[in-house]
């Protein structure tokens, strides 16, 4: 109600200095939005069309025209559009116009506002991929903006998904999408959470030839803090028969999707035989094959770089493994070729997986046969174990994927088709924050004293990175991410362990002013020094989405941090022992205090998974009870 009176305040304004009246036949004026839709909204989608004709099984065209109200200045990123194009993607038309508050225009887009820009990234070499980028903008809250694009496609692997609510605080008045199939091909689809969408969305034709969906009425949502987007509604498509650059492909199954990849990969693994007797020569005298292996990987990480090349077939066919041997460089797919055109060279097979990276844990859905992919790494497989490679770093672990392509289904393919298999995922046991503290006090409250911190599996971050750049940036990097007030690094060391289970060791000697704070005669000293939780979940009138937890809350923490207190003061009370108990995780700590010897030790272990949206509230107490521990402070006074 608050928003639909200042919207008719900024109305009577613009009037009143003098601003256009509407024509007769205005278009999005505000006045028309229904005052539900504009509750808790920066931004309202009045319209949005969207038509996908397939025109054979390798040719379609995509037409869409929206129009977002733009409420307030969050919601002027609706008013920007950026498209990207390449060889096998072709802008036919943009169109953009810009409306007042009454539905008058006001602006229209020209040519030279169409900013054409590359697409492509500091690490790629070759990459025919381009971007035009457009912005319409007013000087008057609310305005609304009208775009229209058309784009043509040449090879038709992808189809594309609808998202009907595609930002949260925006509202969705009608958006719909039509697809319009051609005799003779089919479309796959998979409807998702629509019941979850505070709006209708609903299939209103679904036939032979035409498939429509359609929303209307979706309220603006607030993101809620704990959720992945499994829940978000939207519906994916797919072909069956399909054509990329003269590639006939058949996607109706994982099967016959991997025997169309291998048609791209076949024949490519090629080596001169200089390449062969060179890799020949690495694994000379090596028995055990996992030895082997690891050879083969050393040679490829020491013998090669990364960088993205974005040509081929639709960016999805390697370079020969020939090319690679003499260049030293590939993208993804040529790193992958290359290492198992190499493997093969000594005798050891291995199956190449695409794979969906990245760190969002997005999952593929198994369910339904598609391109979902936008990695591919390497399986090599043994009789009491798979080991997996990354073959794009220069410096990763041997058999170690990290967080870009841990625990999820993949998909291997050969000449006799695809499954799917998962990557192996890293527990708690094995995500492990080890931290020893040894500390002198002063009367002042300043200590010295060594770290030395251990950061295990997906627990290293970027620490992982970090022991790679010159000790310089190293130190300035730890200046910036200790979480501690003021202190100075007196001498340090980063080394990363490559073992099965990588790890990053952190040994720091450290001196830090006012580690305890004084008044009077007395030191008031937080002994937890590093590990700190800060962050309590906001307090919900009521939860909409199940709590999940991601794989990063899969882990163990353990401190041990030993004060030494001046000589001449003693613990006033004793701290109790905690223990804070919940399905989430479990929370320890512990004081022991022998003479001026001060030890604090904290164990703090949580749970990944998805929870129940009842169960935020116990979540919520759990993680404010740990952080009202992590402040206990213990108080010394002076004897004297």
């Amino acid at each position: 109600m608050k928003l639909q009176s200042i919207i008719l305040s900024l109305l009577l304004l613009t009037i009143c200095s003098g601003g256009l009246l509407a024509k007769n036949d205005p278009k999005y004026p505000v006045s028309a939005i229904p005052e539900e839709l504009l509750e808790g909204a920066d931004a309202v989608l009045r319209f949005d069309s969207n038509v996908f004709e397939v025109k054979d099984k390798g040719h379609g065209v995509f037409k869409t025209k929206w129009a977002y109200t733009i409420l307030n200045k969050n919601g002027k990123r609706h008013a920007e559009l950026a498209t990207g194009y390449d060889k096998l993607k072709k802008i036919n038309l943009i169109k953009g116009t810009v409306y007042d508050a009454f539905g008058s225009e006001v602006d229209k887009l020209k040519n030279i506002d169409i900013k054409d820009q590359s697409a492509v990234s500091g690490s790629s070499l070759f990459d025919d991929n381009r971007m035009k980028v457009a912005e319409l903008t007013y000087h008057q809250y609310p305005y609304t903006v009208e775009f229209e694009l058309e784009v043509e496609y040449e090879g038709l692997m992808f189809y594309r998904p609808w998202f009907p609510h595609p930002t949260s605080k925006s509202a969705v008045e009608l958006s719909y999408y039509e697809v319009i199939m051609p005799e003779g091909l089919e479309l796959r689809y998979k409807e998702m959470n629509f019941d979850k969408c505070n709006g209708e969305i609903k299939t209103v034709k679904a036939g032979k030839n035409v498939f429509r969906w359609e929303a209307r009425n979706l309220k603006a949502y607030k993101p809620e803090g704990y959720t992945n987007n499994e829940d978000e509604a939207y519906v994916l498509l797919a072909p069956s028969a399909f054509s990329l650059e003269g590639f006939d492909g058949d996607l109706s199954s994982w099967d016959s999707y991997g025997k169309f990849i291998y048609q791209l990969w076949d024949n490519r693994q090629e080596l001169s035989p200089e390449a062969v007797a060179e890799i020949q020569k690495v694994v000379s005298g090596l028995d055990n094959e996992v030895d082997k292996i690891k050879a083969v990987y050393k040679y490829l990480q020491e013998n090669t770089r990364y960088v993205s090349i974005q040509l081929g077939i639709g960016g999805w066919q390697p370079f020969p493994a020939s090319l690679v041997a003499e260049k030293g460089y590939g993208d993804c797919k040529a790193l992958v070729n290359y290492t198992h055109a190499l493997l093969k060279e000594v005798g050891i097979k291995s199956h190449v997986a695409l794979v969906k990276a990245g760190d969002d844990d997005d999952p593929i859905l198994t369910d339904f046969p598609s391109a979902q992919f936008n990695h591919v790494i390497l399986c090599v497989p043994q009789e009491s174990d798979t080991i997996w490679l990354e073959c794009t770093s220069q410096t990763e672990a041997f058999n170690y994927l990290g967080d870009f392509t841990d625990d999820r289904d993949v998909l291997l393919f050969s000449e006799e088709g695809g499954k799917i298999v998962r990557t192996p995922a890293y527990d708690k046991h094995e995500n492990l924050l080890l931290r020893v503290g040894e500390f002198v006090l002063d009367e002042e409250g300043n200590a010295k004293g060594k770290l030395n911190n251990e950061y295990h599996a997906l627990q290293e971050g970027t620490r992982a990175f970090v022991v790679e750049v010159p000790k310089e940036d190293q130190k300035e990097w730890l200046y910036e991410k200790l979480d501690i007030s003021t202190f100075d690094i007196l001498d340090f060391n980063l080394v990363r362990h490559k073992d099965d289970s990588p790890y990053v060791e952190e040994a720091m000697e450290i001196s830090i002013r006012k580690c305890a704070s004084k008044s009077g005669k007395r030191l008031f000293l937080r002994p937890n020094l590093l590990s700190k939780w800060d962050g309590v979940p906001k307090e919900l009138e009521e939860r909409k989405n199940d709590v999940y937890l991601s794989k990063y809350y899969d882990f163990i923490d353990i401190d041990t941090m030993v004060y030494q207190i001046p000589e001449n003061y003693h613990l006033e009370s004793v701290a109790r022992d905690q223990k804070i108990e919940s399905d989430f995780g479990l929370y320890e700590s512990r004081i022991k205090v022998e003479g001026n010897k001060v030890t604090y030790t904290r164990r703090m272990e949580m749970n990944s998974g998805r929870y129940s949206k009842e169960s935020y509230v116990e979540f919520r107490d759990f993680l404010k009870k740990v952080n009202k521990a992590d402040k206990k402070r213990l108080v010394f006074v002076n004897k004297t």
